[in-house]
């Protein structure tokens, strides 16, 4: 066996992460503009934000595994769970392991929605931006390739999508009715 197969399956691992915690970030965003309900239905973009989220909890897994038998690099379980443990490049790791709560986090919202409440679930659910941002500051930081003009470019893409759709977001979103402080709630109005 290539004595860097590791080492080729982390880099690759991680680089198709990144692709899909941008895409599911990035669906997730289109589901909630209206923007999205001009593309496609709601629905679809979730079944493909929920999808793409899940088949990156499967790539974090592999990114990470396959980082601990790998001879070159030596990590062993507790640098991979703790920020700040690893002997090698300590912060870029750190902002890897704390992406991968995130992502951990942001994929079982999927899941406990409906026992947390709609509040609970949107602050929680709020954490994939932070785990987006995490996630390409790690491999722009950690990544081997990160110096590579089209590693470059494709984080500068991923970062670029999700910020603009965001801006989007923020820019498109829908006003609120406005009411007297002193009128009645909606519910006891009539």
């Amino acid at each position: 066996m290539d004595p860097h197969f590791y080492w080729y399956l982390t880099r690759a691992s991680g680089l198709v992460l990144f692709g899909l915690v941008a895409a599911s970030t990035a669906l997730g965003l289109l589901i909630s503009t209206r923007l999205g309900n001009r593309l496609a239905e709601r629905a679809w973009f979730f079944e493909l934000h929920k999808f793409s989220s899940i088949l990156g909890l499967a790539f974090l897994g592999l990114h990470m595994a396959v980082l601990l038998p790998d001879p070159w690099t030596n990590f062993r379980v507790v640098d991979l769970l703790l920020p700040g443990v690893s002997a090698w490049r300590p912060l870029a790791v750190a902002l890897g392991v704390l992406a991968m709560y995130g992502t951990v986090i942001g994929v079982a919202t999927f899941y406990v929605r409906r026992f947390i409440g709609y509040r609970s679930w949107r602050l929680l659910h709020y954490t994939t931006f932070a785990t987006f941002f995490l996630a390409m500051l790690h491999g722009a930081a950690a990544g081997t390739d990160s110096v590579e003009p089209l590693v470059r470019l494709y984080y500068a893409a991923g970062g670029l999508l999700v910020s603009g759709l965001v801006l989007y977001r923020l820019y498109d979103a829908e006003p609120k009715p406005k009411r007297s402080p002193l009128a009645a709630p909606p519910e006891i109005a009539g």
